[in-house]
């Protein structure tokens, strides 16, 4: 992507967001959130699909540079704390959605549940203003905790490490 290009997107996509009634409300923390998405080969996959595991739900987009940046560190968390009961997920929001996300996919090797997100599990998860945003969900299907950008593995792992 042209790296001039990449603020202007990152506002457009700010502005299609609190066009549409996306922004980002306050409180999700402690909530339970339920979707129902397609997966890279169609599957209907349902977050309630992981009860009783931790999840880490990462809103991303093949575009955004700190998006990319934690692809690694998702890779890693997943590989270390999945026989601990860890799963990850990304949720795509890439406008054009499956044709732009499943080439990426492949092409760098991502291992972790990746889904193409819409407007309706945006709203779910009380708006996405910034990207990439991760939640990180408990056993029981709670909101635990948002976190905004991009994260170093170490902040992540601190908050999961409780919850596995």
């Amino acid at each position: 992507m042209n790296k001039k290009r990449g603020p202007f997107l990152a506002a457009v996509f700010l502005a299609a967001a609190a066009s549409l009634g996306l922004a980002e409300r306050p409180g999700i923390e402690g909530e339970t959130v339920e979707f129902a998405l397609k997966d890279l080969d169609g599957r209907e996959v349902q977050l309630s699909d992981f009860q009783g595991k931790v999840v880490l739900v990462n809103f991303w987009a093949t575009w955004c540079a700190p998006c990319r940046e934690e692809i690694p560190h998702f890779q890693f968390l997943l590989r270390e704390y999945r026989s601990r009961g860890l799963e990850v997920i990304g949720i795509a929001l890439d406008e054009e959605g499956i044709s732009a996300v499943k080439p990426f996919v492949e092409e760098e090797g991502i291992t972790y549940l990746v889904l193409i997100g819409d407007d309706e599990v945006v709203r779910a998860f009380g708006g996405i203003r910034y990207m990439p945003t991760t939640f990180l969900i408990d056993r029981s299907g709670r909101v635990v905790k948002k976190y905004f950008g991009a994260m170093r593995r170490s902040v992540l792992e601190e908050g999961i490490m409780p919850l596995i």
